[in-house]
């Protein structure tokens, strides 16, 4: 007959009796992952509605500036020259990212508001031209090359009236920067690639890498998906190779797109961020039951053995030794293991160390620091990584201005600081502080309001980064950029 310890009996008991709630914890958890799954897909499929209807108000808004300058006098006396500039003007309002075009019957350009007036203009045929002389009805283009400035482009096209017939057709352009307030990171979660997608499955703007995939078609998974529903849920691939599981829909009034792809990583980590807690709790329980079985029955085990010797003494007829559990094997084990889990403790405090070495030291290498400062009093606390950025330690922040922050940076963040201590919230800033050498440095900083139990605001906390050299690197193709446009226009 197989004898064991009376702990394994203990133990299988606490296993016996916490099995019914294991399994039904993890049926639970699979259910409320279901659950929040389904939440998210909801909520992320009304976020790209949202969207689309925001892309049909900018169109709209488009082409009724369109409409509006195709009311112009000047052009019904065909006064071109006062049209062009008159709609330059009215342009200007608009934003930097249209242009205005007049175009006859077979196409030909009679003025662009991106050339001065006079330029040699290209003839541009189009079915879509011909279809608005043919209905008089304004019309919505798909994204094309412009031949003018050699860019994807959107044409709003509008009638122009002229005793009564459609004498020319006067378009407005739109870039894809006009887009670029929507795909924020306010309405596209971190990591996320959203687009806007004409009626042809063509990107015409993207929050991430635009300059590399607008005027590209999307992939073939999610091209094929638009093309059999109008929205909808569908796995697919970035342009950049990363699996997505990407939300699409399509307006019923123009016919455009806007498609979300989130990373399945990115997907699996917000759905099991906040089961962890339930997860976390699950196994708590668990490891407390069989905890505690194996207390009470190393207790159990050592009052037990703790008589043999003074029964082996008692059967030789000699005296019982004193009673004491500091001989019996279960209590060596627990010692022995106890010394052990010491050791591993001490291995594993020590490993800490050398691990928060390594983040001090990798802060250092970004050049990533934070800092938290107390609004009644205006003292600052940072990481260790601050002073190194900046090239001193910092004072008080009321002593700040002009040594650490020139003027114009300074009333950036007093302007930011005390709007976060009125009506809470964060901010981010993107500024020049003075090193302690003596240059200037780019810093990007991010902050939030910390807040009391009452609900006030007490203190402002946040990181900052060291961005010069990437500062520099962006005026720097912002210079090639400019460059490259006057070549062209000289070219043109």
């Amino acid at each position: 007959m197989t004898r064991r310890p009376l702990r394994a009996y203990l133990l299988w008991l606490v296993l016996a009796t916490l099995l019914p709630g294991v399994v039904g914890a993890s049926l639970l958890f699979i259910d409320q992952y279901r659950k929040s799954r389904a939440q998210y897909e909801r909520n992320t499929m009304q976020t790209v509605r949202a969207l689309v209807h925001t892309v049909d108000s900018k169109l709209l808004q488009a082409q009724a500036i369109a409409q509006t300058l195709s009311t112009f006098d000047a052009l019904q006396n065909a006064d071109f020259e006062r049209a062009h500039r008159q709609a330059r003007q009215a342009l200007q309002l608009a934003g930097p990212d249209m242009s205005a075009v007049l175009r006859d019957r077979g196409g030909q350009q009679i003025f662009n508001t991106s050339r001065p007036y006079g330029a040699n203009l290209p003839i541009e045929p189009t079915e879509q031209l011909e279809s608005v002389f043919a209905s008089g009805k304004p019309s919505v283009s798909n994204v094309f090359t412009s031949a003018v400035l050699k860019r994807p482009t959107v044409s709003l096209d509008v009638p122009v009236m002229v005793d009564g017939r459609v004498a020319y057709v006067l378009s407005v352009g739109v870039r894809p920067g006009y887009f670029d307030d929507m795909l924020t990171p306010k309405s596209v979660a971190d990591g996320a690639r959203a687009s806007v997608v004409d009626a042809a499955g063509i990107i015409f703007a993207r929050n991430i890498s635009p300059e590399l995939f607008v005027g590209k078609r999307v992939t073939d998974p999610l091209y094929r998906a638009l093309l059999r529903a109008r929205e909808g849920i569908v796995p697919s691939v970035s342009q950049e190779g990363t699996t997505l599981l990407t939300f699409y829909s399509r307006s019923r009034t123009t016919g455009w797109h806007v498609a979300i792809g989130v990373p399945r990583a990115n997907l699996n980590q917000t759905l099991f961020e906040p089961l962890a807690v339930l997860l976390i709790g699950v196994t708590l329980l668990f490891a407390i039951g069989l905890w505690l079985a194996w207390q009470i029955g190393g207790r159990l085990a050592s009052s037990v053995q703790g008589l043999t010797a003074p029964a082996v003494a008692l059967g030789k007829g000699e005296d019982p030794p004193r009673f004491t559990q500091t001989y019996v094997r279960e209590t060596a084990e627990v010692a022995e293991a106890i010394g052990a889990a010491s050791r591993l403790l001490g291995e594993r405090a020590q490993a800490l160390a050398v691990k928060e070495a390594e983040l001090r030291d990798a802060h250092r290498m970004a050049r990533f620091g934070t800092w938290h400062l107390t609004l009644a009093t205006g003292a600052v606390e940072t990481s260790e990584s601050v002073p190194y950025i900046y090239g001193r330690e910092l004072s008080p922040y009321a002593q700040q201005r002009g040594t650490l922050l020139p003027e114009e940076s300074w009333d950036k963040v007093d302007a930011l600081l005390r709007e976060l201590a009125r009506d809470g919230g964060n901010g981010r800033l993107q500024l020049q502080v003075l090193h302690g050498e003596g240059h200037r440095i780019w810093i990007d900083m991010h902050c939030e309001a910390v807040h009391d139990d009452e609900g006030r605001v007490t203190a402002v906390r946040g990181t900052i980064q060291d961005v010069t050299d990437r500062v520099n690197a962006e005026e720097g193709l912002r210079e090639a950029d400019r460059r490259k446009n006057e070549f062209l226009a000289m070219l043109a």
